[in-house]
């Protein structure tokens, strides 16, 4: 959960990395987030490391460098608000919580978790197959990432679909 929650705790997701023994203070915690209705995992530190090198390290990673390739074309910001989609408008939106965010907490979760960098070179490596396809102007072999991306996804594609459609109709 954000640093800008506004105190409600229904429905976050809180993780816990007990050691070998639970303690009185991990109860008590316990007790207060289930109070507000939170989602409570249980997870090992190693564990927590490699699914949060994703969750936070790549998506914050991509929102930053999306702006920062953004700012890199010289292209007018105001023109790219006014020509954006819906779906565009919410990617963009998304970056820019995430750079309205405190630099140093953002900037530790980028550099202190030891498991962002074997998550990023596996995102370079993937963002270079890609890239080479493109600019090979393979569109046989765009096609067979996008469709075996999209298996991988499963019903979680479908279900993209259908909530992103929801949250722009709202917009």
């Amino acid at each position: 959960f954000a640093p800008t929650l506004s105190g409600k705790m229904d429905g976050q997701n809180v993780i816990f990395c007990s050691g070998e023994k639970s303690s009185k203070q991990e109860a008590f915690l316990r007790y207060i987030f289930e109070k507000d209705n939170a989602h409570i995992l249980d997870s090992t530190a190693t564990e927590h490391d490699e699914i949060m090198s994703i969750v936070q390290g790549l998506s914050h990673f991509f929102d930053i460098t999306f702006v920062q390739t953004l700012h890199a074309t010289g292209i007018d910001l105001e023109k790219i608000f006014a020509s954006r989609s819906p779906a565009y408008a919410l990617k963009l939106m998304l970056s820019g919580k995430t750079l309205y965010q405190d630099s140093e907490l953002y900037g530790n979760i980028q550099i202190q978790n030891p498991k962002n960098i074997d998550t990023l070179n596996t995102f370079f490596k993937e963002a270079k197959k890609l890239f080479t396809t493109i600019k090979n102007k393979d569109l046989n072999a765009f096609n067979k990432i996008f469709r075996e991306q999209t298996k991988f996804l499963g019903k979680y594609a479908k279900k993209s679909q259908d909530e992103s459609d929801e949250i722009i109709d709202y917009l």
